[in-house]
């Protein structure tokens, strides 16, 4: 483990420098080394402890675009790297083992990660690119669940990029809906200074008019039951925005004013029980063995 991840940082350290020999190198190397690191962490027992030793989460999250790298370059034309790394580390996050090294490696990437959901997850589940994003945001809801990370999940958060995303994916995966809403709400609560900011967008971003539309849209008969609480999530990721005291009471007059917020308002607050329902756990039954695994994820 301790070689693979030292030959996979060599490489995206080399690819960052030098971006033309990404091809070169990314089916000779980087994905046939990423794989094995995958496969060790599914089948061999302890290798979630080998990677802590070796600092090996920072590489694997390295793939992402760093909040301080110049972005001159990025790994978006290597989908399936991505998707290897990103799901080593959701597996990753389900030991114990690494939830502290997990709370202070990601901050730095956090918006990479979110960036990835909102470019990405729209598109179809056969696809590398909607994979990636499923995972990530699986791997999101982990973090959501260690109080180290949620205010730093903040400062990754888009409203103008979340409500372009919203309408594109309402009539989708209703559990992959309410997931996405439930990951916004959560760290909103808590009104810091970054949540205060997002409020404050997310008027300007007409986030809240978008949910509003969505509470009024007709949904197939098939899909009633789950639309109904897709419908209940909405309304409450709206009240926690509208109880933010960034929206300046603009969101809050918004509601007063919608038919639609009279037939669906909703201000009960979301919890981490209601993460946990929505996350899945990873295909790693060697490390999900392990008696220090962490299935519930509580950080």
């Amino acid at each position: 483990m301790h070689g693979l991840l030292a030959a996979l940082s060599y490489d995206i350290s080399g690819v960052r420098s030098q971006p033309q020999a990404l091809e070169s190198v990314l089916l000779q190397r980087l994905l046939p080394v990423a794989t094995a690191i995958r496969n060790l962490l599914q089948y061999t027992p302890d290798m979630d402890v080998q990677v802590v030793q070796a600092d090996g989460l920072v590489t694997l999250l390295y793939v992402l675009d760093h909040e301080t790298q110049p972005q001159g370059f990025s790994f978006a034309n290597a989908p399936l790297l991505l998707l290897r790394c990103m799901e080593c580390v959701h597996t990753l996050s389900f030991s114990g083992k690494c939830v502290d090294p997990l709370a202070k490696a990601v901050p730095p990437f956090v918006k990479s990660a979110f960036q990835i959901v909102y470019k990405n997850l729209a598109r179809t589940e056969a696809s590398t690119e909607g994979q990636l994003a499923r995972i990530t945001l699986q791997l999101l809801g982990n973090l959501c669940l260690i109080p180290a990370c949620i205010d730093n999940l903040v400062k990754g958060m888009d409203p103008v990029s979340l409500s372009s995303l919203l309408p594109r994916v309402w009539l989708g995966d209703s559990t992959e809906m309410q997931l996405l809403l439930c990951l916004h709400m959560i760290p909103l609560k808590r009104h810091t200074q970054a949540a205060t900011e997002f409020a404050k967008a997310a008027v300007s971003s007409q986030l809240a008019a978008a949910l509003l539309n969505l509470l009024s849209t007709l949904m197939p008969k098939s899909k009633v039951g789950e639309s109904t609480a897709t419908k209940q999530y909405a309304a409450r990721f709206l009240s926690v925005l509208s109880s933010n005291p960034g929206s300046g009471g603009a969101i809050s007059s918004l509601l007063v004013a919608s038919r639609v917020w009279e037939t669906h308002g909703d201000t009960t607050q979301a919890t981490s029980e209601d993460l946990r329902r929505l996350l899945m756990p990873p295909y790693a039954p060697a490390l999900l063995k392990a008696p220090h695994a962490n299935p519930n994820k509580v950080g």
